[in-house]
């Protein structure tokens, strides 16, 4: 097709530019896997030392920081992984896309570049193709190093296969939003603000959703983060929960691409508003300009860390009686 004209040129061009931002981010992913796996089993060898420490992941703390908490009744060394673990590298890989996307897109557009290369022959959808497949090419290699750095040390193969594919079934997920995002904003901080103002929201809802009902009720399901989680990997493996992560990212590029195809390239669907015909004077020094230019980032993470901080600090008090019911030893 003439609209995906050089998509393979661009696509290597995207991976040989990210030859070291991409294997940082999925070995680093791959690599925290491990590493989380090999200290469980140090500091916890024994059966009962699992079941000890697992008492905590019943505690609503536990389940809105961590996931639904399948097989803490009965908790193995893989289940505990699953559900205490795993959903910090989850949104990791989640944010390895989102910047990924974001990099190759929007950011080029917003420096001119884009519409250089789409002055040559160069189809009208093949960098937001490329910048796609270079979000698939990183997800499988991350699918394949992690599965590998976790059935290594001992863990189950095909329990480990599962839980790498929900890494990446969401990584995808947030590739596709991230992509439409960046048909609405023109610029590269605004899409990932509101990209990662979507991953936030997903992580709420997720949590309210699993403290509501055991295991979680249906408000867990309008979470893509727990359409990954939902997968019960080590206990009760399922692969349809990622059927969701596959259609839900399919239905999010399609309108990306609708997108793309109906706006000029460097602009956004949302203009953004006229400023002042005149700096103000305090813009004229360097710093002041700085804090203008970064003003949406800096609200952004300090609204964050807020909410963040009164979280945490909300279910402090019930971490504090979790951990002080489980013996000395395992302290």
């Amino acid at each position: 097709m003439r609209a995906l004209r050089a998509t393979p040129a661009l696509l290597r061009l995207n991976l040989w530019r990210d030859r070291i931002k991409l294997p940082a981010w999925v070995l680093g992913i791959a690599l925290m896997t491990m590493y989380f796996g090999n200290a469980l089993k140090l500091a916890y060898p024994t059966d009962e030392d699992i079941a000890n420490v697992a008492s905590f992941a019943n505690s609503p703390a536990a389940i809105m920081m961590s996931g639904p908490g399948y097989g803490m009744d009965n908790p193995t060394l893989e289940a505990f992984l699953a559900n205490q673990y795993a959903l910090y590298l989850i949104v990791a890989a989640a944010l390895m896309n989102i910047l990924l996307i974001v990099r190759h897109t929007r950011l080029e557009e917003e420096g001119g570049r884009t519409e250089l290369i789409l002055a040559g022959v160069v189809g009208r959808f093949a960098p937001l193709t490329a910048a796609m497949l270079t979000a698939l090419v990183a997800n499988t290699a991350l699918v394949v190093s992690g599965t590998l750095a976790l059935a290594g040390p001992g863990f189950d193969a095909a329990g480990s296969l599962l839980l790498l594919t929900g890494f990446a079934a969401l990584g995808l997920v947030f590739a596709a939003i991230t992509a439409l995002m960046c048909q609405v904003t023109e610029h590269a901080r605004a899409a990932t603000g509101l990209a990662a103002a979507v991953l936030g929201t997903a992580f709420l809802v997720r949590g309210i959703g699993d403290l509501t009902a055991e295991h979680g009720s249906a408000l867990s399901w309008l979470s893509p983060i727990a359409w990954s989680q939902q997968t019960r990997v080590f206990v009760d493996p399922r692969w349809w929960p990622l059927t969701l992560s596959i259609g839900f990212a399919g239905a999010a590029l399609v309108g990306a691409y609708v997108l793309v195809g109906r706006r000029d390239v460097g602009a956004g669907l949302v203009a953004p508003r006229l400023g002042a015909a005149e700096a103000s004077a305090a813009l004229s020094h360097p710093f002041t300009l700085a804090v203008r230019l970064q003003r949406g980032a800096i609200i952004g993470w300090a609204v964050g860390l807020s909410v963040a901080g009164l979280f945490y600090g909300a279910f402090t008090e019930s971490i504090a009686d979790a951990f002080g019911d489980l013996p000395d030893d395992i302290l």
